[in-house]
C-alpha cells in the first residue's frame, strides 16, 4: 500500500500536496514559486538552518515565496 504523505501535516508543504504513487509533490498558488534553491528571489535559507528540515524558516522544495518579474527593469512582486 501507498502511504499518503499529504494526509499529515500537508506533507510539509506550505501550499499546495499533491500525493503520487511513493512520492508527493509541493506546489504553490498563483503569485507565488516553489523555494527550490538558496537565494531565489532574494530569499536567503537562515544561518544555522539547512533547508532539508521541517521547521527550518524556508524549507528547499516545501516553501512557497513571492513570484517576482521584471517590468521595465525593475523587480515587482506579483
Amino acid at each position: 500500500t501507498d502511504a499518503d504523505e499529504c494526509s499529515s501535516g500537508n506533507g510539509g508543504c506550505s501550499q499546495n500536496c499533491t500525493n503520487t504513487v511513493g512520492s508527493y509533490e509541493c506546489s504553490c498558488g498563483d503569485g507565488y514559486e516553489l523555494y527550490i534553491e538558496n537565494g531565489q528571489g532574494g530569499y536567503s535559507i537562515a544561518s544555522g538552518e539547512t533547508g532539508d528540515v521541517a521547521g527550518d524558516v524556508l524549507h528547499l522544495n516545501h516553501s512557497c515565496i513571492r513570484e517576482f518579474v521584471l517590468v521595465n527593469s525593475l523587480h515587482m512582486c506579483l
